[in-house]
């Protein structure tokens, strides 16, 4: 997700665990939220770099853990240091699990995912139910969390007496939203899903299929299914299969088994692309030496996105040999 919701959601956690909360544990847990996004920074590294680390460093079991501790040891460092103040590493470890373990949690829920068995495999787990940057979700936990704010100014304004509990109880209000807002799309996407597999596309049935977050209406989905012949995109309405055609979907045929095909999919840059692809498909093109391939994935993932998507292009010779192949992103969106 974003890191405005990520902070949000680590701070209104701050809040409703501690109740008389030092500024300091506060600042601890909201860092936690937002530090495991360190591994974007992969993407200074080039486009491969960034699809093979970024969403895994620091989002897996093993990174998550190892940036907890370190943030932990860093908090009960610190102040030692300043002021030879005792501080349980424990404690401060504890706070930094629940902001890290709340960034991975948030991250699960979204279509692009993370690597949770990063370095020892590179599987991607998505549950793909939300949106990376949910206006409607990022609007209420702003509310829920700068109106006690405000509150507490007009209070001091009028004399009135303070109560430190305020914010605690929006910062719990906060969270049961998410947590129903999150239950609410997850049974929708459920049912997209039911309905997509319940379907068949242009006389062929699914194989597999997924619904993914495409708008802020819990509503709406980009619902893509794999029959033995295609891959299949259409937009689906939750909640009634009233209206749904599914002989309306997009159609992107799979082309036929060849030496060259193959041959391609061997290429390392290639090779990268379908590791993190769920729902690839090729096209294939003659050229003057032999055959240009190029490999894109339907429905959201690291390689689409809102705004483009990753595409792999690989060219043969007349043997199969790679004459040239990149990975490059094209900004269109390309549906």
């Amino acid at each position: 997700m974003d890191p405005v919701t990520h902070g949000l959601t680590s701070y209104a956690l701050a809040r409703a665990v501690l109740s008389k909360p030092a500024k300091a544990s506060i600042f601890l847990v909201v860092v936690a939220g937002v530090a495991p996004d360190l591994d974007t920074l992969t993407s200074l590294a080039g486009l491969s770099s960034r699809l093979r680390y970024s969403g895994s460093v620091t989002h897996s079991y093993l990174g998550a853990g190892i940036l907890a501790a370190l943030l932990a040891c860093s908090f009960w460092m610190w102040p030692r240091r300043r002021a030879g103040a005792a501080c349980s590493f424990r404690f401060a470890l504890g706070l930094a699990a629940l902001g890290v373990a709340s960034h991975v949690l948030l991250d699960l829920t979204t279509s692009y995912g993370i690597a949770l068995r990063w370095p020892f495999r590179q599987v991607i787990t998505a549950w793909k139910f939300m949106l990376t940057l949910d206006p409607l979700l990022l609007g209420i936990l702003l509310m829920a969390l700068l109106l006690p704010g405000l509150f507490r100014l007009v209070s001091d304004e009028i004399g009135a007496q303070k109560n430190d509990n305020v914010g605690r109880g929006w910062a719990i209000g906060a969270l049961i939203f998410l947590a129903l807002f999150s239950a609410g799309r997850f049974v929708l996407h459920a049912n997209a899903e039911t309905l997509l597999r319940a379907s068949e596309f242009h006389r062929r049935a699914p194989l597999e299929v997924a619904a993914f977050a495409d708008s802020a209406n819990p509503f709406h989905w980009l619902g893509v299914a794999e029959t033995e012949a295609s891959i299949e995109e259409i937009e689906v309405a939750a909640g009634s299969g009233a209206g749904f055609d599914p002989d309306r979907s997009r159609t992107y045929f799979k082309p036929d088994a060849s030496p060259a095909l193959e041959a391609a999919r061997k290429a390392p840059g290639a090779s990268t692309f379908l590791e993190l692809a769920r729902f690839p498909v090729a096209s294939v093109q003659a050229t003057a030496d032999g055959s240009r391939i190029t490999f894109r994935d339907i429905g959201y993932s690291r390689l689409r996105d809102g705004s483009g998507y990753v595409f792999a292009d690989v060219e043969l010779d007349a043997q199969g040999r790679v004459l040239r192949e990149e990975l490059n992103y094209a900004r269109q969106r390309g549906r």
